[in-house]
């Protein structure tokens, strides 16, 4: 009987050398959720609608109701819809005129016109100033390459 129970006594202490499975799966199954998770959170856009054509539509024949503002530098911009012309306006103005187009037609389309060297910034800006009106539906105005 004594030498039952020190054996037994020595099987319970005996180092084991191998790893246990499930504990090292589950470890790594969070590991793998979470690097496939932040990339998702680094990645910052905003909504474009870009048509499946191959060549330019023009989009003001279909809707006659299209914004158009024209930034001519860092916070000053022109401002055009339905034959209304608004030249050399702030944000402020530009945000409050959206917005009141917006609340009579909230299907409105926006076009920016901006010259090759207004700074990106002031575009994003516009898009930011655009999303938070409600307006989705924006293209950028180009001149044909020929």
């Amino acid at each position: 009987m004594l030498l039952y129970q020190q054996q037994k006594k020595n099987q319970r202490f005996q180092i084991q050398s191998e790893i246990n499975i499930v504990p090292f799966l589950d470890i790594l199954l969070i590991l793998l959720i979470i690097f496939m998770m932040i990339p998702f959170q680094l990645i910052q856009g905003f909504q474009v609608n870009l048509p499946h054509s191959t060549k330019a539509v023009s989009i003001t024949e279909d809707n006659k109701y299209a914004i158009t503002i024209e930034i001519l530098k860092e916070g000053l911009y022109n401002f055009i819809y339905n034959n209304k012309h608004i030249n050399n306006i702030n944000a402020s103005k530009l945000s409050s005129e959206i917005n009141n187009i917006v609340q009579t037609k909230p299907d409105v389309i926006c076009l920016i016109a901006a010259a090759s060297i207004i700074n990106y910034s002031e575009i994003i800006h516009i898009f930011n100033l655009l999303s938070t009106s409600g307006i989705y539906s924006i293209g950028m105005m180009t001149n044909p390459i020929n």
